[in-house]
């Protein structure tokens, strides 16, 4: 008895549940398994018992028709009502997020007892080991062995040869016996197998991988089965369901037909039907479809249950099991190496099986696949039946499954190519502009030099988002998008809030404090963006794929913990408190003559990224049906974002010396109507000073500030020391023009 058995035997019993669905509850190794492990626990010592939930046709009427999505909601509810689920292999995109990466439970001796292609086509998503193969079965051609050998015809290897076979053996059984009834070839699972194995069939070499799906051997492959369909058999024989097919392999009345490969105590030796490998478009190339049913470990298991499942679950899929279930003929294997033993092969024809070239039904979606068949079958059949033009149908078709991004390979497309281009131009142009700071024409007084290449830096942050927008969505690329808005956005502002506080039009400790401490100050809010983005990246975000009815799709983020939201919404907050402190302090500085320019720019940043910011919450949270307008939409607002804060804090510095001598020319033709604005201003002003005198609120402290011209402080003079205080838009030697340049902005002309 091995460590971890020991360990369980020490341990009160432990009741552990599965569930598992069959269509027929007679035809099922379900039931024998969990037996078999019972009597295994029991014979061991091992206190596991195991209890199956089998559901069925005759007990789930309701659930059977929409299983995958079922049991997903068993899982997503997080319960624990089961600890190991049963599920058809397809589901594995579907159900991975809620079941355990098995390489942290099993040894890698045990997991390379299955086969490699088997675990990456049907057990792995996203690079995580989630289930491993229960019980397989492949489809295979029935070639009815009496009616060749009457006509002296072989077994085709493809797919010309079974219609030239077909149609020479129609035609003589019409002739000779009037045997209109005769099937040539029908087709089952209502075409959803049989496109995937017709397109796999039409590869260029046995080697080749499946086909792009809108390439040239998918296109072949939709012509061929019309051909088929139209030249050996008929609407009603290709469209007929798994009864029919039956009734033909008990009746023999029907040269080929495609079904699921049967063991002899199954097929009860009907010597009529010989099976073999599906033909294909060429010699040595087929295809052949893979079902099956995998078992998976619950993620959300108790804890104190999960030792306990992974005996089971080591039991359920051990070589021991397998064997005996595939020598007394009740299911195939995942484990390939069984082929090879003489044991085995005795009464299985294990030659068959290994000449065969599977793929498994498609396995890369994340959303239900009762609807997807649906959908699938309708595409499939507006060509077989209605005419549709192949190309579309099978545009329409991959859409179903496919996810559209902005895709950085130049072969797809130049718009990802471009967008980089654009930032990393946006980003160099942006560094380059800091050089100025250090020539003494351009004036960069406003700022500390240091918090001048803070406020770029967070540009740039800001500007990575359109790369964050590029490629296929993953849960990084979630966080990154915050992180980089959230952190760009506070290194962009906060410079300009500590301007602000700085430049208050009255003496206070706040303001005092900031400026001995500018550094500290940004920091502070640095560091709560940076707890709470940290806090964010310890939960993960559900990748949410839109959708779209003869569209594209494409994937979203979606932040479902309760928590994730919380943080998220305090970080919002966190953001609109700064913008209304802003907004505050502009109102209250609005005319003071050192910043008034500085602050109407400001001004017109903050408006613009407010309309930004909103446009980009509310198309979070409505459904945009183009994945290229939705990303294309948002990587525009966020260019928007970045150049207009670079232009009206920084960019519009570097054309002012250009500007100043027309400047000049403007304001001294203006001197006189500003300085009457001025003396008109000052006498309404002194008539309601006693009113504004006696107002404690905040609201007229705030319109007092609002309307004064110079500061009672000298926090703000410090900032200008070093440097003349003249406005930016007027020359050194021009004093009055100075004065009327105040006049324009703080005073109502009424002239």
């Amino acid at each position: 008895m091995n460590t971890s058995i020991k360990k369980i035997a020490l341990q009160k019993t432990i009741i552990l549940k599965a569930i598992a669905y069959a269509k027929d509850e007679n035809n099922q190794i379900f039931t024998d398994s969990v037996k078999e492990f019972n009597e295994y626990s029991k014979k061991n010592n091992l206190d596991i018992t195991l209890y199956l939930n089998l559901l069925t046709r005759s007990n789930s009427t309701g659930l059977s028709n929409d299983i995958g999505s079922s049991i997903e909601n068993l899982l997503e509810r997080k319960k624990n009502k089961y600890d190991l689920y049963f599920y058809e292999n397809l589901f594995t995109p579907l159900y991975s997020p809620y079941l355990y990466n098995l390489k942290e439970l099993l040894s890698e001796e045990h997991i390379n007892l299955f086969n490699e292609n088997i675990l990456n086509q049907t057990c792995y998503y996203h690079n995580k080991l989630v289930a491993l193969p229960f019980a397989l079965r492949y489809t295979v051609l029935y070639s009815n062995q009496e009616i060749l050998n009457k006509y002296n015809r072989s077994i085709p290897t493809t797919w010309d040869e079974l219609i030239d076979t077909s149609q020479f053996i129609i035609e003589k059984e019409i002739i000779q016996n009037n045997n209109t009834d005769l099937v040539a070839y029908n087709d089952s699972e209502e075409g959803i197998c049989s496109i995937y194995e017709f397109i796999y069939s039409c590869r260029k070499s046995i080697n080749s991988p499946f086909p792009k799906l809108t390439g040239s051997a998918s296109l072949n492959a939709l012509h061929l089965m019309k051909k088929i369909k139209n030249e050996i058999s008929s609407d009603k024989i290709f469209s007929s369901n798994e009864d029919f097919t039956i009734e033909r392999l008990l009746d023999g009345n029907a040269i080929f037909l495609k079904y699921w490969f049967l063991f002899d105590r199954e097929f009860k030796k009907n010597d009529v039907y010989k099976m073999s490998p599906l033909p294909g478009i060429s010699q040595g190339v087929s295809g052949s479809t893979r079902s099956g049913v995998n078992i998976g470990i619950d993620r959300n298991i108790h804890v104190e249950k999960l030792d306990a499942a992974v005996e089971a679950f080591k039991f359920i899929t051990s070589k021991k099991l397998h064997k005996k279930f595939l020598k007394d003929q009740r299911n195939m294997s995942g484990i390939t190496s069984f082929y090879e033993d003489e044991d085995i092969c005795i009464n299985i024809n294990c030659d068959l099986i290994k000449k065969l070239q599977p793929i498994t039904r498609i396995t890369n979606m994340t959303w239900n696949f009762e609807k997807y068949y649906e959908k699938f079958r309708t595409n499939i059949y507006d060509y077989l039946y209605r005419d549709s033009e192949a190309k579309k149908i099978l545009k329409n078709t991959e859409d179903l499954t496919k996810i559209y991004y902005i895709s950085l390979d130049k072969n797809e497309s130049f718009t990802g190519i471009l967008i980089i281009a654009i930032v990393i131009t946006l980003a160099f142009l942006m560094m380059l502009s800091l050089v100025c700071l250090f020539i003494k024409k351009f004036d960069f007084d406003f700022l500390p030099k240091g918090y001048w290449f803070i406020s770029i830096i967070g540009l740039i942050f800001i500007l990575m988002l359109c790369v964050v927008k590029l490629g296929r969505v993953t849960d990084l690329k979630c966080h990154l998008y915050t992180m980089f808005m959230t952190v760009g956005y506070t290194f962009n502002i906060i410079p300009i809030l500590y301007k602000l506080i700085i430049n208050f039009p009255e003496n206070n400790k706040v303001s005092y404090w900031v400026n001995q401490h500018k550094y500290l100050f940004f920091v502070l809010f640095v560091f709560v963006d940076l707890i709470l983005n940290g806090i964010l990246f310890l939960l993960p975000h559900k990748i949410k794929i839109v959708n779209v009815i003869e569209g594209e799709n494409f994937e979203k983020c979606r932040m479902n913990n309760m928590i994730g939201s919380l943080v998220t919404a305090l970080l919002i907050l966190y953001k609109v408190f700064i913008i209304l402190v802003v907004l505050v302090l502009i109102f209250s500085e609005w005319c003071l003559e050192k910043t008034k320019f500085e602050i109407r720019f400001i001004v017109s940043t903050i408006y613009i990224d407010i309309i930004c910011i909103i446009i980009l919450l509310y198309m979070h949270f409505i459904t945009i049906r183009s994945y290229i307008s939705y990303l294309l939409i948002r990587i525009g607002i966020i260019i928007v974002i970045a150049i207009s804060n670079y232009i009206f804090t920084y960019g519009f510095r570097l054309i002012v010396p250009l500007l100043k001598e027309k400047e000049k020319n403007i304001l001294n033709g203006s001197t006189f109507n500003c300085i009457k604005s001025t003396q008109q201003y000052s006498g309404n002003k002194d008539s309601e000073s006693g009113t504004m005198t006696n107002k404690s609120s905040v609201l007229s402290k705030l319109v007092s500030y609002h309307y004064k011209q110079s500061s009672n402080d000298s926090l703000s003079d410090s900032v200008y020391s070093k440097s003349v205080k003249t406005s930016i838009f007027s020359g050194n030697d021009q004093p009055v023009v100075r004065a009327s340049t105040n006049l324009i902005i703080c005073t109502n002309n009424d002239e």
